[in-house]
């Protein structure tokens, strides 16, 4: 969480996709601190959302 309140971003997207397709297919939510990325690729999959 300190990397990200620090302003820090993510580059590497690649696991983000693994974990939400695996979530999707196996009918399983993701719990996660930014939902917009899962939102917008996996809408079906349901989140969990912390702050």
């Amino acid at each position: 969480m300190k990397y990200r309140r620090e302003g820090g971003t993510k580059n590497n997207v690649l696991p983000d996709l693994f974990i939400g397709a695996h979530a999707a297919v196996l009918g399983c939510g993701i719990l996660t601190f930014d939902a917009e990325r899962y939102k917008n690729h996996f809408p079906r999959v349901p989140l969990v959302v912390s702050s």
